[in-house]
């Protein structure tokens, strides 16, 4: 066979035989080719398509470039979200990203003119409702006069002075029903006193 003739042929060059070597390079490619079976042959072919693709494609196709470097991980239970569950407007910032805080340390400060304006609303109806019912209580124990508490007559001065004034109104019109009423109970009492009879036995 002629790949057997070219084998001996190259094992003998390369033991020490000073003659040049009896073939060359595409006379061994062509004796494998020839002699090899059917199978081998297409084996080698797709060995030889597979290398030729490999090479298209590390020509053609685009690859990533990684770039490394150092860096820390931060895993993500240390990461606390911050958020104002009354919303407001940020008058000024204390710490900027990255920077490591402790647990209870002033993030940001709100500006709280809102919140002023909100307690000052809740103050107000908060004393009006104690006038309210200062007043009330008075009335149902018939008092002659209303006494406010020094707070709502201090800190809330329109308040206490509308809640007097009502307390008076409502007072007059009591007494002048009243004097309305007992007019009518004594005019009652007249007008039975003059009818005939009054005050004689019934007789049997």
């Amino acid at each position: 066979m002629r790949i057997v003739d070219t084998l001996s042929r190259l094992m003998s060059w390369l033991s020490g035989d000073k003659q040049p070597a009896p073939f060359t390079t595409n006379e061994v490619n062509k004796a494998l080719l020839d002699d090899a079976p059917r199978v081998v042959r297409v084996t080698l072919w797709a060995i030889f398509a597979f290398f030729i693709a490999m090479i298209l494609w590390a020509s053609l196709a685009s690859i990533d470039e990684v770039t490394r470097g150092e860096g820390r991980a931060i895993p993500s239970s240390r990461l606390q979200k911050v958020q104002n569950l009354e919303g407001g407007i940020v008058a000024e910032v204390f710490v900027h990203e990255g920077e490591v805080v402790k647990a209870g340390a002033p993030l940001l400060r709100l500006d709280d003119t809102q919140f002023r304006s909100n307690a000052g609303e809740t103050q107000a109806d908060r004393l009006a409702l104690q006038a309210r019912i200062q007043r009330l209580t008075a009335q149902l124990n018939d008092a002659s006069t209303l006494t406010l508490a020094p707070e709502i007559v201090q800190q809330a001065p329109d308040i206490a002075n509308g809640e007097m004034e009502l307390f008076a109104s409502v007072n007059k019109r009591i007494q002048s029903e009243l004097a309305g009423l007992n007019e009518q109970l004594v005019q009652k009492k007249a007008g039975v006193a003059r009818l005939p009879g009054q005050g004689q036995p019934v007789p049997a």
